[in-house]
């Protein structure tokens, strides 16, 4: 009769523990689905602002190489000075990528995978 018993609580224990890791794994499936889609969106609409971003910036360079092009009556000197500035640019964001463009965006994406917070 003692054996019962204890084969008894001993099974009870065996499916309490089998559901509490179901459970948690259940939950961890459901946390990293959340985190991996608020990156998602976080990417997908930091994507949308740079499309924005691009075409805005593109009708302003066009629009400031034809003020310079009538500034200057001439096309080539006008659209040269804008291209200067992009060349000039490029070449400060490439000598700063690190400190402009990968530390941000890997701590962004760090902090919105292990955010806690449920505002974001």
């Amino acid at each position: 009769m003692e054996q019962v018993k204890d084969e008894d609580i001993l099974g009870k224990a065996y499916d309490e523990v089998c559901d509490y890791v179901n459970l948690r794994l259940e939950l961890l499936k459901i946390e990293t689905a959340e985190k991996s889609a608020k990156v998602t969106a976080y990417m997908i609409s930091s994507l949308v602002l740079l499309f924005t971003g691009f075409f805005c910036l593109l009708f302003l360079s066009v629009g400031a190489g034809i003020y310079f092009s009538a500034y200057w009556a001439d096309y080539s000197i006008g659209f040269g000075v804008v291209g200067a500035f992009y060349v000039l640019l490029f070449l400060m964001v490439l000598l700063f990528k690190k400190a402009m463009i990968h530390r941000p965006v890997i701590n962004t994406i760090i902090r919105l995978f292990f955010s806690a917070d449920e505002t974001n």
